[in-house]
């Protein structure tokens, strides 16, 4: 089974219906991290929770997904 994963280049972070946000690690502290969000120019004030098979690290690019009524940090992204 293929899974495509849909992105709307003109979708806003936390804009209803959006699932999956790619970003890059900006801060870690607490047991969480802020995350720049692709096509922000800032960080996140909020601090976002990652599974724990992943420890955020600075400079990360990690995927999000929505989960309930916020986001979660799935993992980091690797690769070209």
């Amino acid at each position: 089974m293929d899974f495509i994963l849909w992105w709307d280049t003109n979708a806003h972070f936390g804009k209803k219906g959006i699932h999956m946000i790619i970003g890059t690690i900006a801060s870690v502290g607490d047991g969480a991290a802020s995350v720049i969000i692709d096509s922000e120019d800032t960080a996140t004030k909020k601090m976002y929770k990652s599974i724990s098979s992943y420890s955020p690290k600075v400079g990360d690019r990690v995927l999000l997904d929505r989960i309930g009524g916020s986001y979660v940090i799935i993992g980091s992204i690797t690769g070209k």
